[in-house]
């Protein structure tokens, strides 16, 4: 029996292979206890086993993802040195300006007279759109934003506006007909509908 007890705990840390040489007359003479390890560690030698397979599977899906990754991120490289500029190029920047009118001695209008405006740039060309007063921008506001911006301070009324508009120019500008786009009109109304019909649905 001690022999037998020996080969066991001699050989039950080395693969399940080697442990299965175990005859049955001599698993069948061991105690209890060992009897229930050598079942244990058959138990966890199945799922070792099973993990070990799919880990090679996805080790080995891996490296085909990163064969086909290999030329393809050489690729976008490629192309994005081709059309990085479009960026630059193609796509706006808008700056939102508050400002206050003067009237004829030359002092500055206070409160309903400070004023909003939008200046637009693209591929060299220049667009300003006139929002109205500050009032009248926060009431567009709470329209669109369906809250009430009537407590905004002007450094929040250019960000909600920036943020609109930016969200809106793709529907105005067409980028073949960018020189035309400078030329139309733009109305705060129309941005507010704009917004409400096609950005915020």
């Amino acid at each position: 029996m001690t022999d037998i007890i020996t080969i066991f705990v001699n050989m039950k840390e080395e693969t399940f292979k080697r442990l299965s040489w175990l005859h049955r007359y001599q698993y069948d003479s061991l105690p209890q206890n060992h009897k229930d390890e050598v079942k244990e560690f058959r138990r966890n030698h199945t799922v070792v086993n099973k993990l070990s397979k799919r880990k090679i599977k996805i080790l080995n899906e891996l490296k085909e993802i990163n064969s086909e990754l290999t030329p393809l991120k050489k690729k976008q490289n490629e192309l994005y040195h081709k059309v990085k500029f479009i960026n630059k190029n193609f796509k706006p920047t808008t700056t939102i300006t508050i400002y206050s009118k003067k009237n004829n001695k030359d002092e500055l209008f206070k409160g309903e007279n400070r004023y909003v405006q939008c200046v637009v740039k693209i591929r060299g060309f220049s667009k300003t759109i006139y929002c109205g007063t500050v009032s009248k921008v926060k009431d567009h506001l709470s329209n669109m934003l369906n809250n009430d911006c009537s407590n905004l301070r002007e450094v929040s009324v250019k960000i909600e506006l920036k943020s609109i508009i930016d969200k809106v120019l793709p529907h105005f500008i067409k980028l073949e007909e960018i020189e035309e786009f400078t030329k139309v009109k733009i109305p705060i109304k129309e941005i507010v509908r704009t917004f409400k019909s096609k950005v915020s649905v």
